[in-house]
């Protein structure tokens, strides 16, 4: 070894070959390591585009069924049915990216639908009842039949609330307000379909709920199959790892869509999969070539070191000039690649190096532009993000404050300027700055202070209260504080809310006042029932007796059996007030003008009040027509200038006035009983004394007065009070002590024109005939039964008597074809005169004529819709004797009713 060649060679060989081979493992390594990592984030970002897609789809199709669901024609509870289903069937036309549509009513019953299948069935489903809590809910997906052949057509079902109409808008669920409906539809999943089988790009996808059930899969047949039974999934790390599918492997990416991105209740997961041969075919290639590249390299380094001692200075100092320049930054030096063999090659290998070094360079600096540019943009979706917060923190109902430790304001939105009437920005620093200027707008200060104080004392303290506010106007807030956090979870800064809850503690004071008026009128009406069971044992006695004695009984024994029977007629319309106010009188409703109604009653009380009280009208000629009792309407105002008069012992002025009234939310919000909508409205006012405050809350209940022994029964408002709740509306009362009040009855209009009515007289219906027909009275009051037998028996008819109702079906079970008619009260122990009635319908006894006696109004209409059938007439209790007597013998002389 004499040549530099060979030295060259041989130290060469003995020194490049290790080194060159320990490379080589570690560049095959490091190249497969990061092949799979390079296809990864690949995979990883491909898969979070789906789901930003798959987002956008679901948000497009919640878009369109919201834009549906708060249509102004189907939430306005005022349109036609007819005018709903056009607006729906055009909705549709327009919404194509549903595969159904159902428009469902309150019950669940569809009111339109594209579903044939669906339309003629009530939905009964939770999702339904959730809809109609006020809440959107979307089911799991399901194959439908009949889709595309290429895909199942996969839906899943979207139930949304129908709001009412809301001055223009539809209002938010609450406990009080109830959906008009639901919309239910079906949402393809053709696009998200089309997307993932679109976007594979040589892998594949599958899309599975949290439980592992496949709702995308590129063989059709495995929809709805399990994740387990199709892969044998390695997790390696979250969201990554390996699996074996129909034996090839695969590497796979996995993300999550949560709840808010899919408004599906189960989570899904996104599979991302590509081959695990196809993910490493480059480096396997960079792997071949590089071993190339190394056996190349050495064989050309066997040369180099045979001819290199040749001029191996010469070129050494060429290479070393043209290394300099490179480490100067110039990539385009070249070294010639001539003269020996040696350094031919290293020439070749360090030009080589040169254009791998230019090419990795560019491709960082390309990297580094597209850094620079992605950064760029995610500042811009930054920037973007932070003015929507701060327009949702703007637009928040709540006044809210964010104080640092030391009391500097952080942030504060324009509601604290509403709120509090002083700009957050203009207080002085400090926080007792701002403690003091809030102190000073609550009506109670002490207890705002010791709130504010116990807060500050603790950084990490919770704290909600509720308290007055007087400046600049008085509302009830609900106050809030919260630490702010940093990441670690130290508190830096403390948020303050305050919200209005003034409306909302009128609706629950209206509410509280209401459920107390419907208790009440309840025990009135209760107590009306069982008044009208003695009663009518009391008239009915004084009646038989009278009937008995004629005119024999004379002098002091008439005059006491007179006045008897007038207190009892005048008991018995005592509790037909109570009735009324309990609302369990009955209304005959009519289209009428209630000018015409307050006129003719105004040309009745001129005449006969005190000629120093002064009465005058104020009626708008345009006022809207009503669909009520004119006579019970008549009977409310009369009670109101009735009242006004006692409230005047000195004379004075009585006005009346009706107007046309269309109340939005807010201005019904004020009232206790008020609703949007358009009302009549009829206000009887005076100067009079006045009602103190303490007193307004009392005086609708019943028997609650405050006149003098003998003026007054207190059932006068009472009555009016059951009357107008009857009708649709409500009463409110002002009044000032010294200045006067003013009653206003609100009415709901009618949209109909009411028709001139005809005066109706009734004939004279002659006197009272009997019979020998058998009559079943069924009563569970002695004295009641008492009576009515006696008068049945004085007009010849033989009777039968029951207390209770299973012994009347047990007579009737007896006495089968011989009773020719019942006469049944409605209130009895063991069965109720309901539950007969409908036991009578239902067996051999359906075409026996049955009366109904009872305390209470009976509507027999309604009692139709409750029982499922008709009564052939109505007594109310305490009834003239001639009245039922006469009653009794219509029904009898009726021709029978076909046999069923």
């Amino acid at each position: 070894m004499k040549s530099i060649s060979q030295r060259i060679f041989i130290t060469l060989m003995a020194v490049g070959l290790l080194p060159v081979l320990i490379a080589l493992m570690a560049t095959v390594t490091l190249t497969n390591e990061d092949a799979l990592r390079a296809r990864q984030r690949e995979m990883r970002t491909l898969s979070a585009e789906m789901v930003r897609q798959i987002g956008t789809l679901m948000s497009a199709s919640e878009s369109h069924l919201t834009s549906m669901s708060t249509n102004p024609v189907l939430v306005d509870g005022t349109k036609s049915l007819s005018e709903k289903k056009e607006e729906f069937n055009r909705l549709i036309r327009i919404y194509d990216v549903f595969a159904h549509v159902s428009l469902l009513d309150a019950r669940g019953w569809p009111i339109e639908s594209t579903d044939s299948d669906y339309s003629a069935h009530q939905d009964m489903t939770l999702w339904f009842t959730i809809a109609m809590a006020g809440r959107s809910v979307v089911t799991e997906p399901e194959i439908e039949t009949g889709g595309n052949p290429d895909f199942p057509r996969i839906v899943f079902n979207v139930y949304q609330p129908i709001m009412p109409l809301d001055d223009g808008d539809t209002v938010k669920a609450t406990d009080k307000i109830k959906p008009l409906g639901v919309v239910r539809a079906g949402v393809r999943f053709d696009l998200i379909w089309k997307l993932l089988s679109g976007a594979s790009g040589g892998g594949k996808f599958i899309l599975t709920n949290e439980t592992g059930k496949i709702y995308y899969h590129d063989d059709p047949d495995l929809i709805f199959a399990n994740l387990n039974q199709v892969a044998d999934l390695r997790e390696t790390r979250a969201g990554s790892g390996t699996t074996r599918v129909d034996g090839l492997d695969y590497i796979y990416e996995s993300v999550e869509l949560p709840h808010e991105l899919t408004r599906v209740e189960k989570k899904w997961k996104l599979y991302c999969l590509v081959p695990h041969a196809e993910a490493v075919a480059i480096a396997t290639q960079s792997r071949i070539h590089q071993c190339l590249a190394a056996g190349f390299s050495l064989a050309v380094a066997a040369i180099l070191g045979i001819f290199l001692g040749r001029g191996i200075t010469s070129h050494i100092s060429n290479a070393a000039t043209a290394a300099g320049k490179v480490a100067d930054g110039d990539l385009e030096t070249r070294l010639p690649e001539s003269g020996p063999s040696e350094m031919a090659a290293l020439a070749t290998a360090f030009n080589h190096m040169t254009r791998e070094v230019k090419v990795h360079r560019e491709e960082l600096e390309r990297m580094v532009e597209d850094r620079t540019r992605d950064l760029q943009l995610s500042r811009e979706r930054q920037a973007a993000l932070a003015a929507q917060l701060k327009a949702a923190y703007e637009a928040s109902r709540e006044a809210i404050l964010v104080i640092d430790a030391e009391g500097e304001i952080i942030a504060a939105n324009g509601r604290v300027r509403e709120f509090f009437g002083f700009d957050p920005a203009l207080v002085g620093s400090g926080e007792s700055s701002l403690r003091g200027r809030l102190r000073a707008c609550f009506a109670d200060q002490m207890k705002f202070s010791e709130f504010w104080d116990g807060i500050a004392g603790d950084p990490a303290a919770t704290g909600e209260d509720e308290l007055p506010l007087t400046l600049p106007v008085e509302r009830i807030l609900s106050l809030l504080t919260a630490p702010v956090r940093t990441e670690e979870g130290v508190p830096f800064a403390r948020l303050w809310t305050f919200r209005d809850i003034t409306e909302r503690r009128h609706l629950e004071n209206g509410l509280r006042q209401a459920q107390k008026m419907e208790a009440v009128g309840r025990l009135a009406g209760g107590v009306a029932h069982d008044f009208n069971n003695l009663l009518q044992g009391i008239l009915g006695n004084i009646a038989l007796v009278e009937q008995e004695h004629g005119g024999a009984a004379g002098g002091a024994a008439a005059e006491r059996m007179a006045s008897a029977r007038q207190a009892g007629q005048r008991a018995a319309e005592i509790v037909k007030q109570l009735l009324g106010f309990s609302r369990l009188s009955t209304l005959h409703l009519d289209s009428c003008r209630i000018n015409a109604v307050i006129t003719e009653l105004h040309n009745i009380i001129s005449h006969t009040i005190d000629p120093r009280v002064r009465l005058t009208m104020d009626l708008d000629p345009a006022v809207w027509p009503l669909n009520a009792d004119s006579t019970q309407i008549e009977q409310v105002v009369m009670n109101m200038v009735v009242n006004s008069r006692d409230a005047m012992e000195g004379g004075g002025l009585i006005q009346i006035f009706t107007r046309n009234v269309s109340l939005t939310p807010e201005s019904a919000g004020v009232m206790t009983e008020g609703r949007p909508g358009d009302f009549v409205r009829i206000s009887v006012s005076d100067n009079g004394s006045g009602i103190p405050a303490e007193v307004l809350g009392k005086i609708f209940e019943p028997f609650f007065t405050t006149k003098e022994q003998g003026k007054g029964t207190g059932l006068g408002l009472a009555t009016s009070f059951g009357i107008v709740k009857q009708h649709g509306g409500w009463i409110c009362c002002e009044s000032i002590i010294g200045v006067g009040t003013t009653f206003h009855i609100f009415l709901p209009r009618c949209q109909e024109t009411p028709a001139d009515a005809e005066p109706v007289v009734k004939p004279d219906p002659g006197p009272v005939r009997g019979g020998q027909e058998t009559i079943l009275l069924v009563d569970d009051e002695v004295v009641v039964r008492s009576v009515a037998q006696s008068l049945l028996k004085r007009h010849g008819y033989r009777v039968v008597t029951a207390d209770n109702g299973e012994e009347a079906l047990a007579v009737l079970g007896r006495m089968d074809g011989e009773i020719d008619l019942v006469m049944l009260d409605l209130t009895m122990p063991r069965l109720s005169g309901r539950d007969t009635f409908a036991a009578m319908r239902r067996g051999n006894a359906r075409n026996i004529p049955v009366v109904i006696c009872s305390g209470y109004m009976v509507d027999l209409d309604k009692f139709d819709e409750e029982t499922g059938s008709r009564p052939d007439a109505f007594v109310q209790k305490p009834y003239a004797l001639e009245d039922m007597a006469r009653t009794v013998r219509e029904v009898l002389d009726r021709p029978a009713p076909a046999a069923v």
